[in-house]
């Protein structure tokens, strides 16, 4: 009888001994668990600086091929090439979805307008594009997508506002076989949409990267960018 009970005494103290290893194991177990760093906060504001590079498709040349004829040329804002760079500032209200504004400005590169024809060169008449540039403001509606345990996040965005500058038009006088430059410097609209993706070095700096599609009443025309983010 006593050897039984001395048995089951043992077995006792053994259960317990293992219970306890096994309950110490699994604290540590959770310790040692890997926490994903927020890179992304709920709620933010961001500010991003970068450069841009627009190619556009060439515009609409309207004109009579007889120089015994009045014509008139309009070059759009970005006509074939432009760079240049702008600021846009985004406040998320929620982890996915933020609200925003954007502006920049654009210069055109080398676009020699090409109403030019070849036969106007006999009367020394040359048309030149090259240093006209446009500005323009946009409200933007932003969802991103911060992947869990990275400091990616792609994002799509869409915007509206108005487009100036850049349009100039010009006349050609058939009688006194002149050319009249008309500045362009009223407004039109800008619908614009895009996507890109966002790294962040840490919870307040970045870098990004997108490319967009931008609808005017002038021409369409797409803009890729690249810049830095500082977020707040």
């Amino acid at each position: 009888m006593k050897t039984i009970a001395l048995t089951l005494t043992t077995l006792a103290a053994l259960s317990s001994l293992a219970f306890a290893g096994t309950t110490t194991s699994g604290k540590e177990m959770q310790q040692a668990a890997p926490v994903c760093p927020e890179w992304y906060s709920n709620t933010e504001f961001t500010v991003s600086a970068w450069g841009a590079y627009a190619f556009g498709d060439g515009g609409n040349d309207n004109f009579d091929n007889s120089l015994n004829n009045d014509f008139t040329t309009t070059s759009p804002a970005i006509r074939d090439e432009a760079a240049g760079g702008g600021v846009d500032a985004k406040f998320f209200f929620r982890r996915y979805f933020g609200v925003g504004v954007e502006a920049f400005g654009l210069g055109n590169i080398n676009s020699d307008d090409r109403a030019r024809r070849d036969t106007l060169s006999q009367f020394g008449f040359r048309k030149n594009t090259e240093g006209d540039g446009a500005g323009a403001v946009l409200g933007t509606f932003t969802f991103r997508y911060p992947l869990q345990c990275s400091r990616w996040s792609p994002y799509v965005w869409g915007g509206a506002g108005g487009i100036w500058g850049g349009n100039d038009s010009y006349t050609f006088n058939a009688e006194f076989q002149t050319f009249r430059r008309n500045a362009g410097s009223s407004g039109s609209f800008l619908g614009q949409f895009g996507g890109g993706v966002e790294y962040r070095f840490g919870k307040h700096i970045g870098a990004m990267l997108d490319i967009s599609y931008n609808l005017s009443d002038q021409s369409d025309f797409g803009m890729a960018r690249g810049g830095v983010t500082f977020a707040f």
